[in-house]
């Protein structure tokens, strides 16, 4: 990471502040750090984080092992144009939905990019209900064993799968 310069992405400035990324996207979204999103991505001008820190009080504070953050609302201009000549209202978005197919082979690694880079962002809004479900399918060639279904069946139920069960087709 390059310190030096101007614009700072969400990671960058996680570890530039020594600050967790859910932190710095709570408190973006607040407007309690200086920046501004681009498309969907946030960027932060460094000038603008440093004069913060040092001028207007966002500073980080350990307490008890822990990183804090506080900050003031400052501003430092927009870093794109803002298109303040649309006089079209921006859409009112509220909700999100996705779905995606995942390699069963590689589950535990995809569903943690998931986590880390959608349900993350998601989750780190204030106010914000996010629901995760997994939903299997699996078609057999042949019989299923008896120990598959008793195995499937009670890791399924320990886990507290709402629905499940296997079928004759």
């Amino acid at each position: 990471m390059k310190h030096h310069d101007s614009v700072l992405t969400i990671t960058e400035l996680s570890e530039y502040l020594k600050v967790s990324r859910s932190t710095l996207y709570k408190l973006a979204q607040e407007g309690k750090v200086p920046g501004q999103k681009v498309g969907r991505h946030w960027r932060f001008r460094k000038k603008t984080i440093d004069k913060a820190e040092s001028d207007k009080g966002i500073s980080t504070a350990t307490n008890g092992g822990r990183t804090a953050l506080t900050g003031a609302e400052i501003s430092d201009g927009p870093l794109q144009p803002s298109g303040a000549g649309d006089s079209a209202q921006a859409p009112v978005l509220r909700r999100f939905h996705g779905s995606v197919h995942l390699d069963p082979v590689r589950l535990g690694r995809d569903a943690s990019r998931i986590a880390e880079e959608v349900v993350q962002h998601l989750a780190g809004i204030v106010g914000a209900e996010v629901e995760v479900t997994l939903e299997i399918k699996a078609e057999l060639q042949d019989d299923a064993p008896e120990k598959l279904v008793r195995d499937v069946t009670e890791n399924c139920r320990t886990l507290k799968f709402e629905t499940y069960g296997f079928e004759e087709v």
